[in-house]
């Protein structure tokens, strides 16, 4: 999902977004909650939104996570990519960090399943990832 730049001076149709709300990009929203109901039923998908800087990337995240931590019964994981940031992937291992902190402030049994499936399916390569997500640590 690439988020165009748009001269103001020439625009119909705009996101912007005054307060709280979102304006404008209300297809750009509707993908990424198509993209989520193909994800519960059982498909694989992965969503990326980028563009320039300060036209609504943040905000498009906020709001669509909102709606997905509505449901109950869904984590929505989100990272930031910073071009000056030398960590290679850093925007999914700060993802996966917040995933893990979230975890551990959890009740203690979600965090031992957590742990178990990690170990069954990982097993000793797991603790190559906690370098790159520190609070893996606290679930291991």
């Amino acid at each position: 999902l690439y988020l165009q730049d748009v001269d103001l001076t020439k625009a119909v149709n705009v996101g912007l977004q005054f307060g709280g709300s979102l304006y404008g990009r209300e297809a750009e929203l509707q993908t990424l909650k198509e993209c989520y109901q193909r994800s519960i039923s059982s498909e694989c998908e992965v969503a990326m939104i980028c563009g320039t800087s300060g036209i609504g990337k943040s905000k498009l995240s906020q709001e669509f996570a909102r709606s997905v931590n509505d449901d109950g019964g869904s984590i929505f994981l989100s990272g930031r990519f910073d071009k000056l940031e030398s960590q290679p992937l850093h925007a999914i291992s700060s993802a996966f960090d917040k995933y893990c902190a979230w975890v551990t402030a959890g009740d203690q049994s979600t965090a031992e399943k957590v742990s178990t499936a990690l170990k069954e399916n990982m097993g000793e390569e797991i603790a190559c990832l906690v370098t790159a997500i520190p609070n893996l640590a606290n679930i291991l």
